[in-house]
């Protein structure tokens, strides 16, 4: 009878060391994918940094130049400036307030305005 009870009460310490190595298999995995996640959202934040900060919607230049097919989206042609034009039209539309009527308050809605592309880090690329 011992023998017996021996033997059952290895076998339950087999399949629980069994379960315990099952289980931090499953936690190391889930940790790594975490790890391999949180590493692909910041480089997707650094991306969107970059290409905020470089601009997306630079013009290219060779052959397909004037042309902006990322701006379009897929299979669309067209002049990319004109694109880009409706675009920060569109943007500046919410953004913006309406021009007043009353000459004495113009003064005010340019300092809105100037401080405004400061904050959103509007250059000036005619100059």
């Amino acid at each position: 009878m011992k023998m017996i009870e021996e033997k059952r009460l290895e076998r339950e310490a087999e399949q629980m060391r069994l379960e315990r190595e099952a289980e931090q298999k499953r936690l190391e995995k889930e940790a790594e994918y975490r790890g391999k996640q949180m590493k692909l959202e910041l480089e997707m934040k650094r991306l969107e940094l970059e290409g905020a900060s470089a601009g997306c919607y630079e013009q290219r230049e060779g052959k397909g130049a004037g042309h902006d097919e990322e701006a379009l989206g897929p299979g669309g042609r067209g002049h990319g400036l004109d694109r880009r034009t409706k675009h920060f039209r569109d943007t500046l539309r919410h953004v913006l307030l309406s021009m007043p009527s009353e000459i004495s308050k113009l003064p005010q809605f340019f300092d809105t305005i100037e401080k405004l592309y400061q904050i959103y880090q509007v250059r000036d690329d005619l100059s």
